[in-house]
């Protein structure tokens, strides 16, 4: 007993911090069983059911959830909400369930009119697909308009694409994909260049975009309101930024975690980010467990995870070792790589290890490009004249972000196969390197003690 109470105490140390991969340990096993029940819950939520076999369905009724968007085939895609379903004979049967559709491109155009929350009807048929059936539809008719405030939203929407599409610049359509996540106007060629990159999270809403926009928020707001209004202020501004650019997994998780920090700066309680994260981890899975199905999900929480725990370990491993504003960037750039690497291998099949370099690169760019796209936005509705020489600049900074993609997209990625033994074997690297920093951090911090 005296034994077994003296190793405690010492993995228990403050100093040597050994008692963290036992419990990073215990905590991935609680999350793994966690994950496994939530996506067990998510599978019977997305289950749809139309009354008759799908093969005889020619229509189904419900309402738009997505603003429709185009498919790499010429199409519109959107998510819809089954009501009825109508078969062969006219026969209508109530249905109920989530549906992905596939719209006639002519079609587009009108259904953005008015956006999501939108009653439609879908002459069509069902198509058999690996991720579950999908709605082909060949006809589109709307049948009720959205609410008051969702028609609003749109009508937001579609001012700020004609605000960067007005003049048929490039640059317009990569502005659009980094403020709302529309990614119609971008060109293919560059976000093929992002993902050959290994940087398409970039272009994917996330904790970036907001903590740009909320930056500039507090730079305004933070002398004239002081800190506690000021964290008040941008935390319902992300509540609005939310609404307007739509509830993306990643997006979501960074608005509950900014809102969360703003409630501990407003009330005045300590909060630290991985507490933060794993809340808004419980919170999103509890409120949305279909979610947690998507990539988008499981890379954004992945991601700031091997961030926080691998990233700042390997931080403290080689402090001294690189100059303090190289080591940070490389640091996080290589713990969020380990940490998704396996779920990349697993839905992708294919891994781009440059993505760590050129994440240095393109990363500040777009947030550059993101800052001045949000000043042109301004100066277009204030004072016109003024937009045209920022504009300029965008442009030639557009065409270096292009360059830098195209530069980095040269490197060959590996393509090791989604197997199970590579995504088990993935799944310990960011353990491992999490433990060997430690270790390394613990050794430095007894020779600092005894010195």
């Amino acid at each position: 007993m005296p034994v077994s109470a003296a190793v405690f105490a010492f993995l228990l140390h403050p100093r040597l911090r050994l008692w963290e991969p036992a419990v990073c340990a215990l905590f991935l096993a609680a999350g793994v069983f966690f994950g496994a029940g939530a996506r067990g819950l998510a599978e019977r939520e997305s289950r749809i059911a139309v009354g008759q076999p799908l093969q005889n369905v020619r229509g189904v009724s419900g309402v738009l959830l997505d603003d429709p968007r185009a498919s790499a085939f010429g199409r519109g895609f959107g998510r819809v909400r089954l009501a009825q379903s109508v078969g062969l004979g006219c026969c209508r049967v109530s249905a109920r369930g989530v549906v992905g559709a596939f719209f006639p491109e002519d079609a587009v155009a009108r259904m953005r009119q008015l956006g999501r929350g939108s009653s439609v009807f879908l002459s069509g048929v069902f198509l058999a697909g690996k991720d579950g059936p999908r709605f082909r539809a060949q006809g589109v008719h709307i049948v009720a308009p959205p609410s008051p405030i969702d028609l609003l939203r749109t009508r937001a929407r579609l001012g700020l694409v004609e605000a960067f599409s007005g003049k048929g610049e490039a640059w317009g359509g990569l502005a659009l994909a980094l403020l709302l996540g529309v990614r119609d106007k971008l060109e293919g060629v560059l976000a093929a260049k992002y993902r050959e990159a290994g940087c398409s999270y970039i272009l994917a809403l996330s904790g970036m975009h907001l903590a740009i926009i909320q930056a500039i928020l507090a730079f305004l707001l933070k002398k004239p309101l002081g800190v506690k209004a000021a964290a008040a202020s941008g935390a319902a501004f992300t509540l609005f930024y939310l609404f307007l650019a739509g509830a993306q997994p990643s997006l979501v998780r960074a608005a509950f975690m900014s809102i969360a920090a703003a409630a501990a700066v407003v009330f005045s309680f300590p909060a630290k980010t991985l507490e933060i994260l794993s809340l808004s981890f419980l919170s999103q899975i509890a409120f949305d467990a279909g979610s947690g199905l998507s990539a988008s999900f499981i890379l954004s929480y992945l991601a700031l995870s091997g961030l926080l725990l691998v990233g700042r370990s390997i931080e403290g491993a080689l402090r001294g070792c690189l100059p303090s504003f190289l080591l940070s960037p490389l640091a996080s750039s290589l713990g969020a790589f380990a940490a998704t690497a396996p779920v990349v291998v697993f839905f992708f099949g294919v891994l781009r290890p440059v993505g760590i370099l050129s994440g240095l690169a393109l990363s500040p760019l777009s947030a550059l490009f993101m800052a001045g796209s949000l000043l042109f936005l301004v100066l277009h509705f204030t004072f016109p004249p003024l937009s045209a020489p920022l504009g300029a600049a965008l442009s030639q900074l557009y065409k270096l972000i292009e360059m830098t993609a195209a530069a980095a997209a040269r490197f060959p990625a590996v393509a090791p196969g989604a197997s199970v033994f590579v995504l088990a074997l993935g799944s310990v690297l960011p353990f491992v390197i999490f433990c060997v920093c430690r270790h390394r951090i613990s050794a430095r911090l007894a020779i600092e003690a005894f010195d």
